[in-house]
């Protein structure tokens, strides 16, 4: 694990941003939790003015991947406000996007996605002849999706026998999925292009897109102009049926679409080479792309271009798009009932943990109800589903949406008041972040209101033989070693304790004497060796480790740092 003090840059801009003309930097620092990891957490701005030689850091409560920033005058003030770009993680597609300006020695938060969404609230139903219905009250629009393009088993989630809606079945709008800045070639101010989801019956289900062009004007979040973004039918030359995005026009195959092989785009290249009259030229830089992207708007349709790929081909790559129509459920062995499974999309993965009853749910039983937990995959995003048991039969109650790319753990406690539950996501290699909820009104919610915890390896023991539990966490730091935390499990949440470290880091020598025993690299884990019988209070043995550890080739973690652990071990010797 890396010290969360070791702050590396991660991007720096020039701008105007304390004053006109004033040449600031901007820099962006964070910390990788991992060697060889892209998550970055400690994220700050640090802005150094060039006028008056001062330095301001705002510390940014944001996590991810993949961070950037961005300089623009969004709010038509004359000087350039500061975007952080990035991702949270997870195929879900959820984007980071804020837009920061500097007022009276501090910088404001003009633009989130909170900020957003408070403004402008989406409603979406499903209606009778395989439509959406999209309605954002605000602005009084209206946008309608059609599904007919879709397989008659994906319609029958949605509607019964008889065409009516089914009871529980609500498409919704996401939050931010992308969002782009972007000039327009007659003002230097800087626009807001963002896309949002239509989600249908799961949350790998995309039925199209919410489109809108906004303006910071002023600091006020303004739609100028929003659209739909439909998924149609073409046949392609071949007559072979695919899915193509359209955005309100017809596809009409005899075009003479161009293709760009060229080192530049210019305007002019497009006029000779086609057909299609060109009404405006933005400049679009996406999250994935080291390049930018022409987003090019049509009398008649748009279309997403990149240079150096034919535009048919492009429009068939855009990242929503289904590879196939025909939906199939996983083939991959379970043991969840089929009463049970049917009521989850049939491109379901049930997961298959070790620890579960049959390898694929946790029961959980009180004297009020029976409920289950079952982990699964939907579009390589996981989730837990809670389901409470009604009769004979289980209602699917709420879905708790992780992040990365697998579960990796999941067990519960019973504190008597409630249950908790701990849920592992695996976010990298070695790495997986924990989450810990509750059952709150029929939903899954977090338990506690504190920071988020990582681990390599967790474990919950009774190490006291009282009715209390203790969570252990063990941080991978270098091969096969670890730094391990011990949390006593409160009602009000976690409190790391030393107080069993006697009995539990027992073990912990014999892991590590195991290692150096059959698995070589003998100088690190010699060194942990020492940590741990340090732990047990056992100061000799540590001191005798060390000792053995000086003789080494290539002594870890250097020969300096042993011998200050030496030193103060042997102070506490009595």
């Amino acid at each position: 694990m890396i010290n969360s003090n070791d702050k590396i840059i991660l991007d720096s801009k020039l701008g105007n941003v304390i004053s006109k003309d004033g040449r600031d930097k901007v820099i962006l620092l964070g910390s990788y939790y991992q060697s060889g990891s892209n998550f970055v957490e400690n994220i700050e701005i640090v802005i150094n003015s060039y006028n008056d030689k001062k330095s301001l850091v705002t510390k940014v409560n944001y996590t991810g991947y993949n961070l950037e920033l961005f300089l623009g005058d969004f709010n038509k003030d004359g000087l350039d406000e500061i975007m952080l770009r990035g991702a949270y993680g997870g195929s879900g597609g959820y984007e980071i996007a804020s837009v920061y300006k500097y007022k009276n020695g501090s910088l404001e938060e003009i633009f989130s996605i909170e900020i957003f969404g408070n403004k402008y609230t989406f409603k979406a139903q499903y209606l009778p002849g395989n439509l959406v219905e999209v309605v954002l009250p605000q602005l009084e629009e209206k946008f309608i999706f059609n599904m007919n393009n879709k397989p008659k088993t994906y319609l029958d989630m949605i509607y019964e026998e008889n065409g009516e809606v089914r009871k529980g079945a609500i498409p919704v709008v996401s939050s931010i999925n992308e969002a782009f800045p972007i000039k327009t070639v007659y003002s230097q101010e800087i626009y807001l292009f963002i896309r949002q989801r239509v989600v249908g019956v799961s949350n790998a289900d995309t039925i199209g897109y919410i489109e809108s062009f906004l303006s910071l004007e002023n600091d006020n979040v303004t739609i100028l102009n929003i659209g739909a973004f439909n998924f149609g039918e073409k046949y392609n030359k071949n007559l072979e049926k695919e899915i193509l995005g359209e955005r309100g026009g017809v596809y009409k195959e005899e075009r003479n679409y161009p293709q760009w092989n060229d080192e530049y785009f210019r305007g002019n290249e497009l006029k000779e080479k086609s057909s299609i009259e060109l009404s405006g030229v933005r400049c679009i830089k996406t999250m994935n792309s080291s390049f930018i992207d022409f987003y090019k708007t049509y009398s008649e349709e748009d279309l997403l271009l990149n240079k150096e790929v034919d535009l048919i081909k492009n429009s068939n790559s855009i990242e929503s798009r289904k590879e196939n129509t025909e939906l199939r459920r996983s083939k991959k062995e379970n043991h969840i009932p089929f009463n049970i499974a049917n009521k989850f999309p049939i491109e379901t993965e049930f997961l298959t943990l070790e620890n579960l009853e049959d390898n694929n749910l946790l029961r959980i039983v009180s004297e009020e109800k029976e409920s289950i937990l079952i982990p699964y995959l939907l579009d390589k995003t996981p989730y837990l589903a809670l389901l409470n048991k009604d009769y004979e039969s289980y209602v699917l109650k709420h879905n708790f949406r992780g992040e990365g790319f697998a579960i990796k753990d999941l067990f519960i406690l019973n504190l008597g008041k409630e249950v908790l539950i701990f849920i592992g996501f695996e976010v990298d290699t070695k790495l997986n972040k924990l989450h810990i909820l509750k059952l709150k009104d029929g939903k899954l919610v977090k338990a506690f209101n504190e920071n988020e915890y990582y681990y390599s390896k967790i474990f919950l023991e009774n190490l006291n033989n009282d009715k209390e539990a203790e969570l252990i966490i063990w941080i991978n730091e270098i091969e096969e070693a670890y730094k391990i935390e011990i949390y006593s499990i409160k009602e009000n949440g976690l409190k790391k304790t030393n107080k069993f470290d006697k009995y539990y880091y027992e073990k912990v020598v014999d892991y590590y004497k195991n290692l150096i025993e059959n698995y070589g690299n003998k100088s690190i884990y010699s060194y942990y060796l020492a940590l741990a019988y340090e732990k047990r209070r056992e100061y000799r043995k540590a001191i005798a480790v060390i000792d053995d550890a000086l003789e080494e080739e290539f002594p870890y973690p250097s020969v300096e740092r042993l011998k200050e652990l030496r030193k103060k071990l042997k102070k506490l010797i009595k």
